[in-house]
């Protein structure tokens, strides 16, 4: 789509002259663009989203063989990153109407049917070793639709493990709103780490897409608290690992609000000498009462040496 917003950030710091798009779009109902730049009223909204740090709070909450110091990383990421990238969409006050009439009537889940707002999100590395930290805002108001896809690229070869990446997304979906979440892969031969947060209000849907399958050393960690009656969250993942390395995927879901759902679909392929790992929590508070919680993981081991 040529009008889609297209963010680049090089070596963590946005790049206008690679982007495209940025700022508001035509109908003023979203924004895309380094924080830095962000207007008053979308940096009222991102700005405390761009400097919680939710998972150094709940680190003692979380079971060890999920965080595995998921929070020191995240504070790293805070204290490192020099630039940001906002999301933000504007609440949608007639789909929700139409959604929550919709659903006053229907057994089944009802999406907003509000326009899909897309955006892509490019982390590009230009330095040859060393460590970037990319960092993502999102937030998706009341009865909104967005899609947001993330891409971690390199401008030039590099030295098997000369450089590190530590990323991190933190996601706001409103109430009646959908988020698609996708990352797409990491950079090739290096160690690669990325946090993903996500609160979902009352009937709103978080999709979360992740493929993890270039990194030498990889650790996706998605955490999503399904904090509203009637929300949603829809994980799915893939890791496809070879030669001798080392991916892991991990996900920590907390149902604390009542008459929600989730549903998590994991598959690994391991050939070679390569180990994938995935690990999932989903934690039920007194709270969380009518939960209906899914998760599956399926793997294929092609070869004797692949775990």
């Amino acid at each position: 789509d040529d009008d889609e917003p297209v963010a680049v950030l090089v070596d963590g710091v946005v790049d206008a002259a690679l982007s495209k798009n940025l700022g508001f779009s035509s109908d003023r109902k979203s924004w895309v663009g380094s924080i830095r730049d962000a207007p008053p009223d979308v940096l009222k909204v991102m700005g405390p989203l761009h400097a919680s740090l939710p998972e150094v709070v709940k680190e003692e909450s979380i079971p060890q063989r999920v965080s595995l110091g998921g929070g020191a990383l995240c504070g790293l990421n805070a204290a490192c990153a020099p630039d940001a990238v906002v999301v933000w969409v504007a609440d949608d006050a007639d789909a929700l109407a139409v959604a929550d009439a919709a659903r006053a009537n229907a057994p089944d889940r009802v999406e907003s049917e509000a326009a899909c707002v897309r955006a892509h999100v490019v982390h590009a590395r230009r330095r040859a070793k060393g460590a970037q930290h990319a960092r993502t805002v999102i937030s998706t108001g009341a009865g909104a639709n967005a899609a947001v896809r993330e891409s971690f690229v390199g401008f030039t070869k590099l030295d098997r493990f000369s450089a590190l990446t530590n990323a991190r997304t933190t996601c706001s979906v409103g109430a009646g709103a959908t988020l698609t979440h996708v990352l797409d892969g990491n950079e090739a031969e290096q160690a690669h780490i990325h946090h993903a947060t996500a609160v979902c209000a009352r009937d709103g849907a978080f999709q979360s897409r992740t493929l993890s399958d270039a990194g030498a050393l990889s650790r996706v960690c998605v955490d999503c608290d399904v904090a509203g009656a009637g929300a949603f969250f829809d994980f799915s993942g893939v890791q496809l690992g070879g030669s001798d390395q080392n991916l892991d995927l991990r996900t920590a879901l907390t149902h604390s609000s009542p008459d929600a759902d989730s549903a998590q679909d994991i598959r690994n392929v391991a050939a070679e000498n390569a180990r994938l790992v995935f690990k999932g929590r989903i934690d039920v508070p007194q709270l969380g009462q009518r939960t209906n919680a899914d998760q599956l993981c399926r793997s294929l081991v092609l070869d004797d040496g692949a775990a």
